[in-house]
């Protein structure tokens, strides 16, 4: 951000209060006061018969400063990105080890959303079984250490935004973005900020159609395809398992994404469990993970 907050107060207006309340937390943080959310969204807003008129006002002139979310940036920008940081490697066995451990250990990773669960939300035989099979995994990946790099930590919509950017030949393969959120540490197993943007995929997929299909399911593949492409790394799905299941706890969970139904969140938890038994994840078949 090279602008100075502003001292005005600022709305922020999503489909719903939940996203809108993540980027006034974020705006927050850049150091802007007198932050609010509509209550409800603009969905609401519109229940209520409150007049909305869409596009860009015409007496503001073209935006000179347009920022889009990731999933709107397509696939090859952030795969581009997520190579580019995932080149840097770190020689540290035993931080590798850490890393692995806190994905299932740590208060903000797996077991750290289970317990932030209302009661009844997940029996607990199943949140037993992800948590011990996320451990399994866990072990079973220590020896890669070979695989530690600089990661961005917790690679999702509301933590980093992509501009428009071109470059002098023309090309749009460049990439601008802004950083907003990269408390977790600058190393770490890269399939960590592979799956927290795939994971979104999966997301607004089950929430407009209830499985994963058409532009979400291309997008998925072509991510997956792209970043294999770019960066070699066909282990990575050989990886990936105990990071779904961290991703899938955090997307079920009743308190972060309350518009979730019950029977997305069981085909959620499916995601979790057919991925956790899977020897290899299979990105070109993720819907099959679903059933």
């Amino acid at each position: 951000m090279t602008t100075s907050p502003s001292p005005a107060a600022l709305r922020i207006a999503c489909l719903q209060t939940n996203t809108g309340n993540d980027y006034a937390a974020n705006l927050a943080r850049l150091g802007y006061g007198n932050v609010g959310v509509l209550e409800g969204g603009v969905a609401a807003w519109e229940a209520s018969g409150r007049p909305v008129e869409t596009g860009w006002p015409a007496d503001l002139g073209p935006p000179q400063d347009v920022v889009i979310p990731p999933y709107r940036a397509g696939p090859q920008a952030m795969a581009a990105y997520l190579a580019g940081i995932h080149s840097v490697k770190k020689d540290s066995p035993t931080l590798y080890r850490r890393k692995l451990r806190d994905t299932v250990g740590h208060g903000e990773c797996l077991m750290g959303v289970f317990d932030t669960y209302p009661d009844g939300v997940l029996d607990d035989g199943t949140m037993s079984l992800i948590i011990t099979k996320s451990i399994e995994w866990i072990i079973r990946l220590k020896p890669k250490y070979n695989r530690l790099s600089q990661i961005h930590g917790d690679f999702h919509p509301g933590n980093i935004w992509f501009k428009d950017a071109t470059t002098d030949s023309g090309s749009t393969d460049a990439v601008d973005f802004i950083l907003l959120d990269r408390s977790r540490g600058p190393w770490g197993e890269p399939a960590d900020d592979v799956t927290a943007l795939a994971i979104n995929y999966i997301f607004f997929s089950l929430l407009n159609h209830g499985d994963v299909r058409g532009a979400y399911g291309e997008g998925f593949r072509l991510f997956f395809d792209e970043y294999i492409t770019r960066t070699g790394d066909r282990e990575i799905t050989s990886v990936v398992a105990p990071f779904f299941a961290f991703r899938g706890a955090v997307i079920a969970n009743p308190i972060f994404y309350p518009e979730v139904s019950p029977s997305q969140r069981e085909s959620i938890f499916r995601f979790v469990l057919n991925v956790l038994d899977d020897e290899a994840f299979r990105y070109d078949s993720v819907d099959a993970y679903l059933r």
